[in-house]
């Protein structure tokens, strides 16, 4: 004899006709309030229950299959019902029919050579490399020139004394700026101090205070004589734009990806600093990133505030995820988000990009 299914609307036509046929009293059953002897403590009650249950489950199937076949229903093995992914009363059964509609199709995973012999400097000249360090330097120049030649000269400034620099003196630079953050001290003058509470060699056999001093107040990332002032991320925006690329160039998302905000610690003067009173740092600059779940950031986007006009972007939350994930679409992958960004427009639009989404949810959203 074939097996079959119960369709819903069998299984709804027969729970109808049981519920008819019962009486008051047989409700009571489910209810503890309605039953004198009920107690908390006990399991003899609950046990009862569930085979109260289960009979009401065999009188609704004995009324939409024969005899014989509800007595080959009883004898079918687990395997049965987990293929088929029916629940019994048991238990909970893994639903194992694929979720997920659009395949896979996209690639992942490191996309250059990186030996077991690669050092922690191998892979820092992966991400900021020689055109980033060759552009640092050109714009460090240039804004020198500027500064000395729109200023009157005055005998004994420091700028007087300055040289252009080079490639391996920016590296120097930058890879002192990193080292104090790991070192933090009160000035950065102390750095070269040869005060006995101090006596910081490093610094001194890399380079001069004064050196460094000037190094950092021409320290620059873009051309002011033809940067776009309407953007107030001027002045590192194509450094950003570079980073991001090589970010990209160097690794790929996996099926799963997530898009999520953090706040990068700063107090100091910015019209687009925000104050988040449930962050660990109150103060900062918000970022929006997308990042692979080995925590990657693949991408992100600066947060700016408001327009110019005072007036807050509409269906940011949308655009951010769009933009930063423009590349991953139509590749069968999966975002993760949380309720800031999940929306019935977004999911729509996600999945019309062959892209899944998974997210909470706000109640009025």
């Amino acid at each position: 004899m074939s097996k079959r299914k119960l369709t819903l609307e069998e299984i709804e036509a027969a729970a109808m006709r049981c519920y008819d046929s019962w009486d008051d009293e047989d409700f009571d059953l489910f209810d503890s309030a309605a039953d004198p002897a009920y107690s908390p403590e006990s399991s003899s009650d609950e046990t009862d229950m569930d085979d109260d249950i289960d009979n009401v489950i065999e009188d609704v199937i004995q009324a939409v299959v024969s005899d014989e076949e509800f007595e080959d229903l009883r004898d079918l093995p687990d395997s049965y019902y987990q293929e088929n992914n029916i629940i019994t009363t048991d238990g909970w059964t893994e639903y194992v029919d694929r979720q997920k509609v659009f395949e896979f199709i996209g690639k992942h995973g490191l996309q250059s050579d990186i030996s077991q012999r690669s050092t922690p400097l191998d892979i820092f000249l992966l991400l900021v490399d020689e055109e980033i360090i060759n552009h640092i330097v050109v714009e460090t120049n240039r804004y020198a020139g500027q500064i000395i030649s729109s200023q009157p000269k005055l005998k004994h400034s420091r700028i007087n004394r300055w040289s252009e620099t080079n490639h391996e003196e920016m590296k120097k630079f930058l890879g002192l700026m990193m080292w104090m953050g790991l070192v933090p001290l009160g000035r950065l003058e102390d750095y070269w101090s040869q005060n006995g509470v101090y006596n910081m060699t490093i610094p001194r056999a890399i380079m001069s205070r004064n050196r460094f001093q000037i190094l950092l107040t021409m320290l620059h990332f873009d051309n002011n004589e033809t940067s776009d002032t309407s953007n107030r991320l001027r002045k590192i925006q194509h450094l950003v734009d570079m980073l991001q690329q090589k970010f990209k160039a160097l690794f790929y998302p996996g099926e799963d990806f997530v898009i999520d905000e953090t706040l990068v610690p700063w107090r100091g003067r910015l019209i687009f600093r925000q104050y988040i009173p449930n962050k660990s740092h109150r103060y900062g600059v918000k970022l929006f990133k997308l990042c692979s779940v080995d925590g990657y950031t693949w991408g992100l986007k600066v947060y700016t505030g408001k327009s110019a006009s005072g007036e807050r972007e509409t269906g940011l939350a949308k655009s951010v995820c769009l933009e930063l994930a423009e590349l991953l679409l139509n590749q069968g992958r999966t975002l993760y988000i949380d309720n800031f960004y999940t929306s019935y427009d977004l999911a729509k639009c996600l999945l019309d990009k062959k892209t899944h989404v998974v997210g909470t949810l706000r109640a009025n959203k």
